[in-house]
């Protein structure tokens, strides 16, 4: 993938073999991952029920389309995005086409025009970003092609993680220019981007809480030299 956005490469890399990408897809199928699937579509189903009938809705990055179906239910058209082609193909061996259409892309740069979708959902990539100023670039990216919704999960390191940056941080190996997410952080970079809070869903309350936030677009970002068309 030569030109796979660097920031996101690492994070990709994982899913570049398929039994890894069906591994992920099949994690949420049973067990603790599964009780989290259904947390969050409990979550993801009131969000988009309060935005009424919408004609088309990006899901960025959809991984293997796990949460593709409850797009499908409010929105005419569900583009499902992911700068994976192996978790496109094995999302579309799921889900079929019908509704659905498959975008290879990246979220610092999506490959769809100004205002080219009602909603964009963008879940369980920011916290993998170590780097602000990708956070920030992916942020305006998602406002950028969104008409009206923009739809965050934000979840902050747990204990895990935090754990691990802490013994980083004793052994001189992490960056201090390189620090984890907040959701204030989230929330600023949309509110610099034209986003108002619509709605906060807690998704968990400890270590750390961890929300899905609603934003709505209240003016145009102007960014240029971007594809006019998916």
């Amino acid at each position: 993938m030569a030109d796979q956005a660097p920031q996101q490469a690492e994070f990709v890399e994982r899913f570049l073999d398929r039994k890894a990408v069906e591994r992920y897809r099949d994690r949420y199928r049973t067990g603790r991952h599964a009780r989290v699937n259904q947390m969050e579509r409990a979550a993801l189903r009131d969000m988009l029920g309060s935005l009424g009938r919408l004609t088309t809705a990006l899901d960025l990055p959809c991984g293997t389309g796990r949460l593709g179906d409850l797009f499908a239910q409010i929105a005419d058209r569900v583009i499902l995005a992911d700068s994976s082609q192996l978790m496109l193909e094995v999302a579309r061996e799921d889900l079929g086409d019908g509704k659905y259409e498959y975008l290879q892309t990246h979220a610092e740069q999506i490959a769809l025009p100004n205002d080219g979708v009602d909603v964009v959902f963008c879940h369980r990539l920011l916290n993998h970003i170590p780097d602000p100023a990708v956070r920030a670039r992916i942020v305006q990216e998602l406002a950028r092609v969104s008409r009206r919704y923009v739809l965050l999960s934000c979840y902050p390191p747990g204990l895990r993680t935090r754990l691990k940056l802490t013994l980083r941080n004793l052994l001189g190996m992490h960056d201090p220019a390189k620090q984890p997410a907040t959701i204030t952080e989230y929330i600023d970079l949309a509110q610099r981007n034209g986003l108002r809070v619509v709605r906060r869903h807690v998704l968990r309350r400890l270590p750390v809480t961890a929300e899905l936030v609603l934003f709505e677009k209240t003016r145009a970002v102007a960014i240029t030299n971007r594809p006019a068309a998916a």
